[in-house]
């Protein structure tokens, strides 16, 4: 009940995740496995699958902590700027009469502008990341409660039928 997959790929990388952030326990089942009777219609390769599976991941990552990760892109624009704005004031201050350095000011600006717009970006991914939890929270609640008899609905689910994920 505490899990919600956004994933269109595959749906295990991402309750992991998710468990793990809400610190739910995970229960290992083993299974047995049938026969291969044909080729996987979901992996055609494992390069693939890798490749599938890093994006999936980075989706993961960008939707579960959007400000670290666009605070990160915007760190080497930031930095390239204030390199820039610096070499323009070190030779704007000791070649006095001398031009030609404007173009350290230009190229620092908008790197520091793409660096506030990531930021931004960030920022506003996290408060919607923000959002999100509150309206899980609501829905786990919803789905709890019964508003006919007023009763739970975990107390009337056997034990055999919850899912193992549920906290």
């Amino acid at each position: 009940m505490r899990t919600l997959v956004f994933s269109n790929y595959t749906y295990t990388l991402e309750t992991l995740i998710q468990a793990g952030r809400r610190g739910l326990r995970v229960v290992s089942v083993p299974i047995r496995t049938n026969p291969k009777v044909r080729p996987s219609r979901l992996i055609s390769s494992i390069p693939r699958y890798i490749g599938r599976s890093l994006a999936t991941l980075l989706r993961i990552f960008v939707l579960y902590q959007p400000l670290r990760f666009f605070l990160a892109l915007a760190l080497p624009f930031f930095l390239i700027g204030i390199a820039l704005l610096t070499r323009f004031a070190y030779y704007y201050i000791t070649t006095v009469g001398q031009t030609g350095y404007i173009q350290s000011l230009i190229f620092a600006a908008i790197s520091v502008f793409i660096a506030m717009g990531l930021a931004l970006l960030g920022l506003l991914g996290d408060i919607i990341a923000t959002n999100r939890v509150l309206m899980e929270e609501v829905l786990l609640q919803l789905n709890r409660f019964n508003p006919q008899t007023g009763e739970s609905r975990t107390t009337r689910v056997p034990s055999h039928r919850r899912h193992s994920l549920d906290g």
